[in-house]
């Protein structure tokens, strides 16, 4: 035997192991109760019942069907979402992602800082930062609360999005933990049952016990199509982890995006309310000096 196939022996054992970890005795049972009778209908059916191994092959190509649907569906799910936020845009193109709201409100608060308004030279003598007109600080004030009020309520509806958006996710990674675990249990059954079906093949082919039919059919419609559905399983299981690699992913993203809004948005509210103090305080300072 090549050290190649010894190294891919080694790793398919080490894969069971790990995925027999996972399973119940009850599940354990099963499994080797079907693989049993899987064997049996091939080389202990002495009336050689074709119905009974037709009925026991089908079950195989179909083993995993319902499951696989399911993944499909989840993973479109998953594309639908991306979809959603790469056409999120208004009708002139701009972007509505809660990102660019955060953005668009910090730009409104820097255009209302009070050094904007400040002049540090007053009477020509003292170096004493004054509002060179309160008025048009104020003005400014009042024209950019409306867009920044609407900005806001932009942000807290993104938010409440991305939280609807986590909830969602967070269900599909709980189903796509649930179908891995499924598949995997699959992937166990189907290669114990090939190892099984392979090693009683090897030993009735040593014995004479099969006709050259009889060789032909076992390699070409059991033993192959048992090989085709464990690859099957196999990219099926890979497909799933893949898919809740990137549901974690996106839901993390989403938690941090939250969290940044929520700082965001409080911190401009009083960045605000203290420019309007220092606004006010320094043009008290200026009437003040006046006198």
């Amino acid at each position: 035997m090549s050290t190649e196939i010894l190294l891919n022996n080694n790793v398919v054992s080490e894969r069971m192991d790990e995925i027999k970890q996972k399973l119940s005795s009850t599940d354990l049972d099963n499994i080797n109760n079907k693989v049993d009778f899987f064997v049996d209908s091939i080389f202990n059916n002495a009336e050689k019942n074709d119905s009974i191994l037709k009925s026991q092959i089908s079950s195989i190509e179909n083993l995993g069907s319902t499951e696989v649907s399911q993944l499909s569906t989840l993973t479109s799910d998953l594309t639908n979402f991306q979809m959603r936020e790469l056409n999120n845009h208004d009708d002139k193109g701009r972007s509505k992602s809660i990102g660019d709201n955060m953005l668009a409100l910090q730009k409104q608060a820097n255009d209302l800082l009070p050094s904007k308004f400040m002049n540090r030279k007053f009477l020509g003598i003292f170096n004493i930062p004054v509002l060179n007109s309160f008025d048009k600080y104020i003005r400014k004030f009042q024209n950019s609360q409306t867009v920044m009020n609407d900005i806001i309520v932009a942000i807290k509806n993104g938010r409440e999005s991305l939280l609807k958006n986590n909830e969602d996710l967070l269900n599909q990674t709980k189903q796509l933990h649930e179908l891995g675990l499924m598949l995997e249990k699959y992937l166990y059954l189907t290669t114990h049952i090939y190892d099984n079906v392979n090693f009683k093949f090897e030993e009735a082919i040593k014995n004479n016990l099969l006709s050259e039919q009889e060789k032909s059919y076992i390699r070409s419609e059991i033993l192959h199509g048992l090989q085709a559905k464990i690859s099957s399983f196999e990219t099926q299981i890979a497909l799933t982890y893949q898919g809740i690699l990137s549901f974690d992913l996106i839901t993390n993203s989403n938690k941090q995006l939250i969290q940044s809004s929520k700082s965001c948005e409080d911190t401009t509210v009083t960045a605000l309310n203290i420019g309007m103090t220092i606004a006010s305080a320094t043009h008290n300072q200026k009437q003040n000096l006046k006198y």
